[in-house]
């Protein structure tokens, strides 16, 4: 908790900086769903397994640089409270897992805009590494406490007097394996899910 009593200041700090040149400042909330996929596991000791959707979000800070139009790199580190449950089935009888995530995430995005006009969709592909902070204070650790995820998704852009608003909407899945190594009887797990994102940021 730690941690994140100073990654709220940070944040707040952060947004009040003023840039110069190409780069601009801001802040972001997101809602996301995902699910894990149990790829591979041992079915002598599992007969199922069956994962659910879960919610989550996150809230992180951003910058953006305009490095030609009508290209745009972002770096968006943030913060992420997540959920994985599913029901376990072993020996004809199920048991529901439920792991809560508290996780940094540093997204790098690049994106394609259409126009340069105020209001404009753009496309977005990228890059997240994940860090798990509590995994230690889980009870089994079914996924690494560190992987990635690749994103694509699209985005609408809205400028006004003052400030920029443009949520997107992005697909995310895991690149490779996610499995805890040490949890011998899953050795393939992967996880997806949809991520809405709405972002504010200076001119």
């Amino acid at each position: 908790m730690l941690r994140i009593s100073l990654f709220i200041p940070l944040l707040f700090l952060f947004v009040q900086t003023q840039a110069q040149s190409n780069l601009n400042f801001g802040i972001y909330v997101g809602a996301n769903v995902q699910q894990l996929s149990f790829n591979e596991f041992d079915e002598t000791v599992y007969s199922s397994i069956e994962a659910e959707l879960q919610p989550g979000f996150n809230l992180g800070i951003q910058t953006t640089w305009k490095i030609f139009d009508p290209l745009h790199l972002s770096l968006k580190p943030a913060i992420s409270f997540e959920a994985f449950e599913a029901t376990f089935t072993e020996s004809q009888v199920p048991q529901r897992r439920k792991i809560e995530q508290v996780n940094i995430l540093v997204p790098l995005q690049l994106e394609y805009h259409f126009s340069q006009k105020k209001h404009h969709p753009f496309l977005l592909m990228g890059w997240t590494n994940l860090f798990d902070l509590d995994q230690e204070d889980n009870d089994i650790s079914l996924v690494k406490n560190t992987y990635s995820t690749g994103q694509v998704g699209m985005g609408f852009n809205f400028t006004t007097k003052h400030f920029r608003f443009y949520p997107e909407l992005i697909y995310q899945a895991s690149l490779g394996n996610i499995a805890n190594p040490t949890f011998n009887s899953i050795s393939n797990i992967s996880n997806s899910g949809l991520l809405l994102r709405l972002n504010f940021s200076g001119l």
